[in-house]
């Protein structure tokens, strides 16, 4: 079965902007007049997918066409939103952000109720964060040294390939 976004992607219909690694268009079933889409050209689910790069191209295009959005449509406000997982609504298995232009009374609404959290709660939450980022920072360093090694490997490998040519 074909991906919904990746259909919209190659028939690149209603498309506003386009590079080598991402695309933005016009929402087919938007929420409001000018609700735009923006997503990797590949079929990626999800923002962990995304190469860095990527991601920040995303939200640069999503910045410039939010700002595009007050003039051509006359929005009053912008909303970029992301819906990544199913469980945050995410409706289609494609990575997108939305770029919802708003006014005063576009019957849109994006309030949730807000909750206290027990202080104890929340360090034990700040300590969990901070635990994961430590383990994928030491993992980064462990990528960067293997790769480092490789590199290593590869000059020595042309270094003797090259001595043995010597008469």
């Amino acid at each position: 079965m074909t991906c919904f976004v990746c259909s919209l992607i190659e028939k690149k219909q209603k498309k506003i902007y386009e590079d080598d690694e991402i695309i933005a268009f016009l929402n087919p079933t938007p929420s409001v007049h000018g609700h735009m889409l923006v997503a990797p050209k590949k079929h990626l689910q999800i923002i962990t997918q995304i190469e860095d790069k990527t991601v920040e191209r995303m939200f640069f295009v999503s910045q410039q066409l939010s700002s595009l959005l007050y003039d051509a449509v006359g929005a009053e406000g912008t909303n970029i939103i992301i819906q990544n997982g199913v469980v945050a609504g995410q409706k289609h298995a494609h990575f997108l952000m939305n770029i919802i232009p708003r006014s005063k009374d576009d019957g849109l609404s994006f309030e949730w109720a807000q909750k206290q959290i027990p202080e104890d709660n929340m360090n034990k939450i700040q300590e969990a964060l901070q635990t994961s980022e430590a383990k994928k920072e030491e993992k980064k360093e462990e990528v960067i040294e293997e790769k480092k090694k490789e590199e290593i490997n590869e000059k020595e490998d042309y270094l003797i390939k090259q001595l043995r040519r010597l008469p």
